[in-house]
């Protein structure tokens, strides 16, 4: 299988209008990874706004605050 790049953004995406994330959320984004997908965080927050997210949805490798930040395995 090909592997892929899915980049999703936290409001309206990732959360619902509670700021939660779905169970079923969870369960596709555990799937696309067992499959092999780079799975990814873009958001216009900066790190410090993401880091809920970031952590309870197990982002390793995030893009912060419009691009202006990138992150690999935390760093």
């Amino acid at each position: 299988m090909e592997r892929k790049l899915f980049a999703f953004d936290i409001d309206g995406t990732l959360l619902n209008s509670e700021k939660k994330a779905l169970d079923s959320t969870r369960e596709a984004l555990a799937k696309l990874r067992e499959q092999g997908h780079l799975v990814t965080l873009a958001t216009g927050r900066s790190r410090y706004m993401a880091q809920e997210v970031i952590w309870d949805l197990d982002f390793t490798n995030y893009v912060l605050c419009n691009g202006a930040a990138a992150f690999v395995d935390h760093e």
